[in-house]
């Protein structure tokens, strides 16, 4: 066992505190928010609304907060239901009254994104998160009274509260085996649905009608399917996958009915397709709804237009629309054009509140490391990666994962150095020129060309976009010792800002800092605009996004101004660079080693920060930069087939 921290929230009045205390981990998890937001929420809104996700998926429950914020999906009031609203929304919980608390879904979405953060640290799988328990109690008063004229005081206008949260991990399902297995009950669509919120592990995909937000068109009353019959019969010979789209309330070829107004969407409960687009009905695990695709995003994504977007009607509508088991074909009436989209390109290109996680990211996760990587660290020869791109695609897979990698064997010359870099990419040209080979005679106004000691830092933080890969390679080192290299994951340890500092964590991540490089004589670069220390893909309210880059260097890094900035002050952002700065120089977060002629280090500058120890004598090293795209576009050619790099662009 291990012990975790666990923190709980006192919200009210515009305040939030925290209270920090520890419990013990077992295996099954226990990962606890962290994360404290300043919202004057309403106890009663909160209440109702963290028991509408209690016993969820984590991602179910995320979803359903998003779309709370979006009124796409409202929150049932069931206790506290006084002078509440019916909503429509409501009856996929069962009940008639219901609401859309927005501050109380924000809070309680960061709060479930903090968690997850907290998950991962622990090594969890965050994939498989349910929310076990979550509770909300009712917080002593915050705001005090006002005492008016003649005797009348105003009641108190505050209602805080406090709320425990508990993840867990989901437990692994155990397939019954087929020596016992009895006699298989004929799966149908109606054995498959599952009731709002219910966590339960659905079956397994060689014996599932419906998978998860399997969308389906309806045409008319539900009808047997003889493609679906022969189906089901062909599942218990082959065990294959029955196609998600088949027998889902529709005649294969079947036409769908156009609507002739606004107020004629529907017949029967069949939604119609018109001037609004063209309506797709998708389900999940706790809920049905209908996406309605516009006509004109139909007609652009089109595969067979040759014509300019811009030609294309504002208003233009379909002549026909129907269904096909391999997809949805639709006429339209302008030109007479045929368009056909497949079901599983309408899957995935489907409005969802938040993109979800790409292919690639969950086949290749990042691994973090601290100083006991030095023990066995990532490694290619050189005759590997020079023989052909399968070489190359291991290659970069080990830096998309460690951030750096050695390559062992290689020539030692500048010649078949700059050979195998350009393996990745063309070099990048910059200011210091394109493939360098210099030593420390300042022949650059520039740290790196003199024998200083270099703290963990990043490579040019004064781009607008810094070099994404960074090559060196100790061709000599003679009369003298010392400049041992410096590696630090920088992921990591913002990861660990962000569980001992949150606010320290978003002050580095909002802030701009001025990053220059003005040291040589007509030279005077500063990026476009002024960036923090941390990046992010997305930066979205009440979420922890996932981290892109970071830009840490203290000798191009300009004065943070003393006015406030994104409501952070100077003072604030020092205090949390300090707390930084004493992370990446913890004794277990620093992986030292000597460069020896022979194996160049290639490394991701937007994550590993790299510096070095003082040294004597004469060092002669050379290397080059990479872009950050033509790496990764490198990476995923080498490591996919073409169509799944296609997959997740397109």
């Amino acid at each position: 066992m291990q012990q975790c921290p666990i923190y709980s929230a006192q919200i009210g009045n515009g305040v939030a505190r925290s209270q920090k205390f520890t419990t013990l981990k077992t295996k099954t998890g226990k990962a606890r928010m962290s994360l404290i937001k300043f919202f004057a929420v309403s106890f009663k809104n909160t209440r109702e609304t963290a028991q509408a996700i209690n016993g969820w998926k984590l991602q179910r429950a995320v979803k359903f907060l998003e779309n709370v914020q979006e009124h796409k999906e409202a929150v049932p009031m069931r206790r506290y239901a006084g002078g509440t609203g019916r909503a429509s929304q409501g009856k996929q919980f069962g009940v008639s009254r219901a609401r859309w608390p927005v501050k109380s879904a924000e809070f309680l979405l960061g709060l479930l994104k903090n968690a997850e953060a907290n998950a991962d640290t622990k090594g969890l799988d965050t994939g498989n998160l349910i929310v076990k328990h979550i509770q909300v109690n009712q917080a002593p008063k915050q705001r005090r009274r006002t005492y008016r004229a003649h005797g009348r005081i105003n009641p108190y206008m505050s209602n805080p509260c406090h709320i425990e949260l508990i993840l867990t991990e989901g437990e692994e399902v155990v397939q019954k085996s087929s020596a016992v297995e009895g006699p298989r009950r004929p799966v149908t669509t109606e054995s498959v649905q599952t009731l709002p919120g219910d966590v339960g592990v659905s079956p397994p995909s060689t014996s599932s009608i419906v998978s998860d937000l399997g969308p389906l068109l309806t045409s008319g009353p539900p009808k047997e399917n003889p493609d679906l019959t022969k189906a089901k019969q062909d599942i218990k010979k082959s065990g294959s996958e029955i196609h998600w789209a088949l027998g889902q309330g529709y005649e294969l070829g079947g036409l769908l009915k156009q609507g002739v107004g606004p107020l004629d969407r529907l017949e029967n409960g069949i939604p119609k397709w018109g001037a609004w687009g063209i309506p797709i009905k998708f389900t999940s695990d706790s809920s049905t709804f209908v996406n309605t695709v516009p006509n004109f995003w139909l007609r652009i994504r089109c595969k067979g237009l040759l014509t300019l977007s811009l030609c294309i009607p504002a208003n233009i509508l379909p002549k026909e629309v129907q269904t096909n088991k391999e997809g949805l074909r639709v006429t339209w009436a302008h030109d007479g054009h045929v368009s056909d989209y497949a079901w599983d390109w309408l899957l995935k290109h489907r409005f969802k509140a938040s993109p979800a996680v790409s292919k690639q990211e969950n086949l290749d996760p990042l691994k973090y490391w601290d100083s006991s990587i030095g023990r066995e660290a990532p490694s290619v020869s050189y005759e590997e990666i020079m023989a052909g791109d399968k070489g190359v695609g291991r290659w970069t897979n080990k830096i998309r994962q460690f951030g750096f990698c050695y390559v062992d064997g290689c020539p030692v010359t500048p010649e078949a150095t700059k050979e195998l870099l350009e393996r990745i990419a063309f070099i990048r040209v910059t200011h210091y020129g394109g493939f360098y080979d210099f030593t420390a005679d300042l022949t650059m106004k520039d740290t790196a060309y003199t024998n200083l000691a270099l703290p963990a830092h990043t490579d040019t933080t004064y781009f607008t976009d810094p070099a994404g890969l960074q090559m060196f390679h100790l061709l000599s080192h003679t009369d003298g010792d010392g400049g041992e290299s410096l590696l630090v994951d920088g992921f990591k340890a913002a990861k660990i800002l962000l569980r001992e500092n949150p606010s320290a964590y978003e002050i580095l991540s909002r802030t701009p800092v001025a990053w220059h490089a003005s040291g040589n004589e007509g030279i005077t670069i500063t990026p476009a605009k002024k960036m923090p220390v941390f990046n992010f893909q997305d930066l979205k309210e009440g979420q922890i996004p996932r981290l892109l880059q970071i830009r840490w260097n203290n000798h191009d890094r300009g004065v943070v101004a003393l006015r406030e900035d994104c409501g952070m002050g100077a003072e604030k952002w020092y205090k949390a660079a300090a707390h930084w700065n004493k992370i990446l120089n913890r004794k277990e977060m620093q992986y030292w080693a000597q460069m020896k002629p022979g194996s160049p280090l290639i490394l991701d500058n937007w994550r590993v920060l790299h510096g070095r120890s003082a040294f004597t004598g004469k060092r002669r090293v050379c290397g080059g930069y990479v872009n950050h795209d033509d790496y990764v576009s490198r990476w995923r050619n080498t490591n996919f087939t073409r169509e799944e790099v296609l997959s997740q662009i397109l």
